[in-house]
């Protein structure tokens, strides 16, 4: 076993633990925010050290592949969740995100190939190093949006107002990073291919998760739409996520589309 994988074993087995002590406070069977913030911050310590491993070993920033774009997706969110519970001091959120960190991070370990694979010309680019990890970085902010909305109805004794902030104020910050990285793309795509725009799958479904978003905004506005629309445009706003970062390499093989964008 070489060090990147136990060092991202030992994270998952933290985020785990993490994953029960926030669970127990949330349902308040006992008094374990603390030891979950501790056991969460090691996680996220310990998963910065094998994206650190993963880079010198590979040579470029860790997120080439699906199995590496997952484990620094999940360190964006380990990341997000520990700033968020420092600052809130609501776990209510944290177990539902921490379950979905949990899935992803099974994923890298006995489904995605962690095989290295080289930077292709088009990737040799400094809009490689800040595109895609920001993109990466608004989907952590919607796990959170997603979280927070869904907590709210799985665990006793919330306030419906203020884990309704919660998630709003998450796409609020969510939603100009996903703007910008898609700008990012857009510029990206003019210096190597010579177009701002060309339709591709993740393209189309980026801009489809940026409206879903602004949507649910819109909701968010209006009382009678908020209370019985929010979660709900949340919840589909965080499928077109699922597609866009997952779904579209799936889509594209189904129907033969071809993408630029596919892992």
């Amino acid at each position: 076993m070489d060090m990147e994988t136990l060092v991202l074993r030992l994270a998952f087995v933290l985020y785990l633990f993490a994953f029960v002590f926030y669970t127990l406070h949330a349902l308040r069977k006992a008094e374990a925010r603390i030891a979950g913030r501790v056991v969460l911050f090691f996680a996220v310590l310990l998963q910065l050290a094998a994206l650190a491993i993963r880079w010198v070993q590979s040579g470029h920033p860790p997120y080439r592949t699906l199995y590496e774009s997952l484990v620094t997706l999940t360190w964006f969110i380990g990341l997000v969740l520990l700033v968020f519970e420092l600052k809130t001091r609501d776990v209510r959120p944290l177990p539902v995100a921490l379950f979905l960190n949990l899935i992803a991070l099974y994923f890298t370990e006995f489904v995605v190939s962690p095989e290295m694979a080289p930077l292709s010309p088009a990737l040799q680019s400094y809009w490689f190093f800040i595109h895609v990890p920001t993109m990466l970085l608004s989907y952590a902010f919607f796990t959170l949006a997603f979280s927070a909305d869904l907590g709210q109805r799985i665990f006793p004794g919330s306030d419906p107002s203020g884990e309704a902030n919660h998630a709003r104020a998450a796409i609020l910050i969510g939603l100009p990073i996903l703007g910008t990285g898609i700008m990012m793309g857009s510029a990206w795509a003019n210096e190597a291919w010579g177009r701002y725009w060309a339709w591709d799958p993740k393209e189309v479904w980026s801009l489809i998760t940026f409206l879903g978003y602004m949507m649910y905004l819109h909701i968010s506005i209006h009382p009678d739409l908020r209370k019985r629309w929010a979660f709900p445009m949340n919840a589909v706003a965080y499928l077109f996520v699922l597609l866009t970062y997952i779904g579209v390499n799936y889509i594209t093989k189904i129907f033969s589309v071809e993408s630029l964008h596919t892992f």
